[in-house]
């Protein structure tokens, strides 16, 4: 029985096209595109390097902190 509405409703969603593949255009980008877009993105960020000085900001300020982890050489992908 669960077989049999597993086969329906794969059914119903290809036939109303919920399951077909979408018109995507991927742009190409240059690595020398890619190192702008990252330096604008990373200039607009007020990066702190002192966790218990942020942490005190935060709470004077009420504020959250926005952790972010990055792993490796951002610009260094393409």
């Amino acid at each position: 029985m669960l077989r049999k509405l597993t086969v329906a409703a794969f059914a119903v969603l290809f036939m109303t096209g919920a399951l077909h593949a979408q018109n995507v255009a991927y742009k190409t980008v240059t690595g020398e595109q890619v190192k702008l877009n990252v330096d604008k993105m990373m200039s607009k960020i007020n990066w702190s390097k002192d966790f218990n000085e942020l942490k005190k900001k935060a709470q004077a300020e009420k504020k959250m902190i926005f952790w972010v982890d990055i792993v490796g050489d951002i610009d260094g992908g393409l």
